[in-house]
């Protein structure tokens, strides 16, 4: 049983009725559970999103321009440089909702435990809202039109990037401007001769605009052809001593999504999440932002919303969260499909936005 934080407190009254500890005690339980957890969660996805500005919903991301001194004599002066590269991007703004409760009988008989239980549903359903359409942001490989809303026009969100784009271009660590290319595919299973990570991990670092070690998010179905690849170095448990003759990893991925470190190969880390569909590898640059989430303009209404409604005799703690998510970095961030000779986003993210 998970207990929400606001929670923790009341576990030696789990087996009571609300009625009987007080509807006061729980509805303080369900605030400090839903502030505390939308604190957690906007620190967890830090590894990979930043917010934008209040207001903005169009931006210019201005890139890092690249160049060389110009030649001079003893007379000369150099011209002014260009300024800065940009490139525009539109952030959409989903609303989603989650409810619990009951009439006035049924709220009598609940038990602590059972309020808890709802809290934990509410949790875990906002974070299922925000990851789905964090992957849909990385897993979607083509511009797409958010409809328009009462305040803005529709808006054209633009997925990593395209080798297809010839008119953005990203300064990359020789000094030039190239084409991104954030999809790949292979149709082969991951072996020995067709391992992708040397590609993923040079991609991802020929540019300027990134930094930082590179993870790779995997869903099971490839951790053991990447466990049989050689080089592959596993973390050291902590429980168990190594002995000679193996390589033993002595670095610590700090701060990551995902269930389990597994290991690093090729100069990359392995990270197995569940939440990775099948076939699909996720890269980024650990220690750069990809991407940006649109909140609400008023601070009242970011994070995950808690209202209690009472109408006659049905009492409901009505949960809402406003977020959307979109590339910023472009090119921190690579997918890779394994099964296939050119990349097809996966089932459940082949249209964006998402259905709820």
């Amino acid at each position: 049983m998970t207990i929400a934080l606001g929670f923790t407190g009341l576990a030696d009254v789990f087996s009571r009725r609300v009625s009987d500890v007080g509807v006061d005690v729980i509805r303080q339980a369900v605030d400090v559970s839903t502030e505390a957890y939308s604190r957690a969660f906007d620190q967890m996805i830090s590894v990979l999103v930043e917010d934008v500005k209040p207001g903005v919903v169009t931006e210019r991301y201005k890139l890092p321009v690249t160049g060389t001194m110009q030649p001079l004599d003893e007379w000369g002066r150099p011209k002014p440089a260009l300024g800065e590269t940009y490139y525009t991007q539109s952030w959409p703004l989903e609303m989603g909702g989650f409810a619990w409760g009951g009439n006035w009988v049924a709220l009598a008989k609940m038990t602590v435990q059972e309020a808890n239980d709802n809290m934990m549903q509410a949790i875990r359903a906002d974070a299922d809202w925000n990851i789905r359409r964090m992957l849909g942001a990385l897993l979607y490989d083509t511009a797409w039109t958010f409809p328009a809303q009462e305040n803005f026009d529709a808006l054209t969100v633009y997925p990593l990037a395209l080798s297809s784009e010839t008119t953005t271009l990203f300064a990359n660590r020789q000094g030039s401007l190239v084409a991104g290319n954030g999809y790949g595919a292979q149709a082969s299973a991951i072996d020995a001769n067709n391992n992708p990570f040397p590609t993923i991990k040079t991609y991802l670092d020929k540019f300027v605009a990134n930094s930082g070690p590179v993870v790779s998010y995997i869903h099971n179905d490839q951790r053991a052809s990447i466990e049989a690849l050689s080089g592959f170095v596993e973390v050291h448990d902590g429980d168990i001593t190594p002995g000679s003759g193996s390589d033993v990893l002595s670095a610590q991925l700090a701060g990551h999504l995902g269930d389990e470190v597994c290991g690093k190969v090729n100069g990359v880390w392995i990270v197995e999440w569940s939440r990775i569909p099948t076939g699909y590898i996720v890269s980024h640059k650990h220690g750069t932002k990809v991407l940006a989430r649109r909140q609400q303009d008023i601070p009242a209404l970011r994070g995950l919303i808690k209202r209690e409604i009472t109408e006659g005799n049905l009492t409901t703690y009505e949960f809402y969260r406003h977020a959307g998510y979109a590339p910023r970095n472009r090119v921190a961030a690579h997918v890779q499909y394994i099964g296939g000779a050119s990349y097809t986003p996966p089932t459940g993210y082949t249209l964006l936005p998402l259905a709820i």
